[in-house]
């Protein structure tokens, strides 16, 4: 729940042929990455669910990193990497089902 959605998202926006070990390892750091001192002395070993959109951005971000690094993924700066990755994250909007009320997410 944690690595695939950002795993295909580094993979889409890097362009790579394919998926290696070493990227599901930079994207697994890049999670234990985001786990803060006093998430870790309370035991947990992963980010709140509350940050999953950050957790993929920065998951992403490490495969795609790790996919140019290693010759597989488009040669970019880590700044346009950012970028792309914001524009191609999903970004949720729900029509509404009742004639006439405004959507959820508007």
């Amino acid at each position: 729940m944690f690595i695939f959605p950002g795993m295909g998202l580094g993979a889409l926006v890097s362009r790579t042929p394919r998926i290696t070990t070493n990227m599901f390892l930079r994207g697994s750091r890049a999670i234990s990455g985001m786990v803060s001192d006093i998430q870790c002395a309370a035991g947990k070993l992963l980010p709140d669910l509350a940050e999953i959109r950050s957790v993929s951005a920065t998951v992403a971000k490490a495969v795609a990193l790790e996919a140019r690094d290693s010759g597989l993924g488009r040669i970019l700066d880590d700044r346009e990497l950012d970028k792309l990755i914001a524009k191609a994250q999903w970004k949720p909007h729900y029509a509404s089902f009742r004639p006439g009320s405004p959507g959820r997410g508007d």
